[in-house]
């Protein structure tokens, strides 16, 4: 785990070994090491689905859930940073005219970790969260993963901003999304990762890098 004691050393946060002093000059962020770097699955492609474009930073794979799972259910709230680390610049290029909106973890989950997960990826941004979960239920763990539909409710009195960019940290089969699309008629959504099996389905779909 990272440690927060100051060193002479900059020390991945990730993996705690030393940084590349060298590496400044090719990355805006040197909070992770050259190893780590490596495996993040860039992806960049982003895809009009319904006539919305989904920019998909990340391809999922064992080592961002990992990541996921110790950032989120560890608590390790050190790793904020890491997720977009020297793609920060790119994130905010995409959403620079947009308010961002993420998809919210259940109370019960946000209580125990206490922090929002998705809102502390985009740690520098002022992000929105009308949205929010009736239920503790997981779409990783629900059988009929249609049900996540029913869970995600919009907050009544809460002020929805305009031209919107939704946000979430991990796709796998887009019903998440389409309940956010519901709620909120985002104009764009930015996803952390998506699932390869998503990206294999949406080969057809126009797409482009970005």
């Amino acid at each position: 785990m990272y440690s927060s004691i100051k060193t002479d050393e900059q020390r991945c946060r990730i993996c705690n070994d030393k940084i590349d002093s060298l590496s400044s000059l090719f990355f805006e962020n040197e909070c992770i090491c050259q190893s780590c770097r490596e495996q993040f699955i860039l992806h960049r492609r982003a895809y009009k689905i319904n006539g919305i474009w989904i920019y998909v930073l990340y391809e999922y794979n064992e080592f961002l859930e990992r990541l996921l799972f110790r950032f989120k259910e560890q608590r390790d709230i050190a790793l904020k940073e890491v997720f977009l680390h020297d793609c920060y610049s790119l994130f905010k290029k995409i959403t620079k005219y947009h308010s961002i909106c993420v998809i919210p973890s259940s109370d019960f989950s946000r209580y125990q970790r206490g922090f929002e997960p998705n809102i502390e990826i985009l740690y520098q941004s002022n992000v929105y969260s009308p949205l929010y979960k009736n239920s503790n239920i997981k779409q990783s763990e629900s059988k009929n993963r249609e049900h996540i539909k029913n869970v995600i409710c919009r907050k009544e009195l809460y002020t929805i901003p305009s031209s919107i960019c939704l946000f979430d940290d991990v796709c796998t089969s887009m019903n998440t999304l389409q309940c956010g699309i519901r709620l909120l008629n985002p104009e764009k959504i930015f996803l952390l990762s998506a699932h390869p099996l998503w990206i294999q389905g949406k080969s057809m779909e126009k797409q482009k890098r970005f």
